[in-house]
């Protein structure tokens, strides 16, 4: 538990930070996640072949996540385990 405190206390140390090296920019887009979170379940209507599960949706919302942070990324796993699903519901 401490240690999960030290790293909430240092997150927050380096959020303000970032906050007083660039003023300007505004932080994390919440309402961008909230966005997709919540088309996610009528794109997944629109698919008879999916079935809205929290695991699912949580999977999509990771990769938007680190689509947000990163240039380029990769998705790699076993064959038939959804990494084209998740790609294109995302992309829905």
């Amino acid at each position: 538990y401490e240690h999960v405190q030290a790293g909430l206390r240092r997150y927050s140390s380096f959020e303000g930070l970032l906050k007083d090296i660039f003023p300007r920019q505004t932080s994390a887009d919440k309402v961008n996640h909230a966005q997709v979170e919540s088309r996610i379940p009528t794109v997944i209507k629109k698919r008879p072949e999916l079935i809205n599960r929290p695991e699912f949706t949580l999977k999509i919302i990771q990769v938007y996540e680190t689509s947000e942070v990163r240039h380029g990324f990769m998705l790699l796993g076993l064959s038939i385990t959804g990494k084209t699903t998740i790609l294109s519901t995302l992309t829905e």
